[in-house]
């Protein structure tokens, strides 16, 4: 699971910080964490990363994903409907470990 949190977050801070300051990967070389994935994995990766505009959210913030979208997902990358349990599953692994990681970057009620 340290790929699902290596991949939202050194996206989310490329984003955020990078390109409104035109500067590219190899400025934050240093920062960006390098993770393999294996094979088998990989499409789920992707599925995970083309919902990474698809969170719920709510007063607390992410909630957790909109699967609705995973249909049209599944479609677009011609998943057979013998594997789309399983990736739901690996999708939803890597959902519940950016859900743990947004809870611990929120600030406690006892700040």
């Amino acid at each position: 699971m340290g790929a699902a949190r290596a991949l939202y977050f050194n996206q989310q801070a490329f984003e955020a910080e990078a390109n409104p300051l035109c500067l590219t990967c190899e400025d934050y070389a240093d920062e960006i964490a390098v993770f393999w994935i294996f094979p088998d994995n990989l499409l789920a990766v992707v599925l995970f990363e083309a919902m990474r505009t698809q969170w719920r959210t709510g007063f607390a913030g992410p909630t957790g994903l909109e699967y609705s979208v995973l249909p049209t997902l599944f479609q677009l990358h011609d998943v057979k409907r013998s594997k789309r349990r399983q990736l739901f599953d690996d999708v939803r692994a890597m959902e519940i470990e950016v859900l743990s990681m947004f809870a611990e970057q929120r600030p406690s009620s006892e700040d």
